[in-house]
């Protein structure tokens, strides 16, 4: 029986679309500059021509006008040494990426020192990075969960993952993000919502929606992407409390940029 998925989650009345604007700083020093809107939150890219690495740019990210992040390859495609930053400036971390994904140990500014791994599930096609110490729980309904408190107490950042087969939905992936929209513009507890479709090649659809949802006293933000391959939907909605870290975006923004999508499912 199909089944009619409607995204009932913690969710800027404005539609943005994807802009590129390239400007060459100088000829002397290699620099240009772009904005990077793969995702919704567009991000300043400052990137060097002439230092190559495997044919891959060095490159510094800024959002208002601040250095939040640099290293090798593209946000959502990491590779070589890369560095993190606060609102400071203080580098909060500095680690290494193997084709976006991370493994081994991160030592943050203000965290304990996380060991990574792969959470890989060939029968659901998928493969994502996360701390080794954080437990992933699977429900009947194909959602697997994480977050950094392992369910002891209110996290500061927690994952769920979701994978249907597209033939057994009711509807197409449109419906379901414009109607997951639809729901979130009739709570007021949804404020600063946010909705983009995402240009990517390794998907055949790509969506994201981020907000800020006010439950009592806390205050979360709450990012999810929808994605389509090979048959395959794909649902990621990661959830950070206000109050946490800065740390805990960075942690996001590994885990988000290390999900890969197999061309084949495998039984495990």
């Amino acid at each position: 029986m199909k089944k009619m998925i409607i995204l009932c989650l913690i969710f800027t009345i404005a539609c943005k679309f994807e802009k590129h604007v390239t400007i060459e700083i100088g000829k002397k020093n290699c620099t240009k500059s772009e904005l990077d809107a793969v995702f919704l939150d567009t991000i300043l890219r400052k990137y060097d021509t002439c230092n190559k690495y495997k044919n891959t740019f060095y490159s510094k990210f800024y959002q208002n006008d601040k250095k939040i992040m640099e290293g090798y390859g593209k946000r959502y495609f990491k590779k070589g040494a890369w560095r993190f930053y606060n609102n400071n400036n203080d580098t909060i971390l500095k680690t290494i990426f193997y084709n976006s994904e991370l493994t081994g140990l991160t030592n943050f500014k203000n965290l304990d020192t996380i060991s990574w791994g792969i959470f890989n599930r060939p029968d659901k096609g998928f493969r994502i990075s996360k701390p080794k110490k954080w437990i992933v729980i699977e429900n009947e309904d194909k959602t697997f969960t994480f977050n950094d408190k392992n369910g002891l107490e209110l996290p500061n950042i927690s994952i769920e993952i979701i994978m249907h087969l597209v033939e057994d939905i009711e509807g197409n992936i449109i419906d379901i993000f414009n109607s997951t929209i639809k729901q979130k513009r009739g709570y007021k507890s949804i404020k600063e919502l946010k909705w983009k479709k995402l240009d990517f090649e390794n998907f055949s659809e790509a969506y994201e929606i981020s907000n800020i949802e006010i439950q009592g006293n806390e205050r979360y933000f709450v990012n999810e992407l929808l994605y389509v391959f090979k048959g395959r939907f794909y649902y990621l909605q990661f959830i950070i409390n206000k109050k946490s870290k800065y740390d805990y975006h960075i942690i996001k923004e590994i885990i988000k940029n290390s999900f890969k999508a197999y061309d084949t499912i495998k039984s495990i």
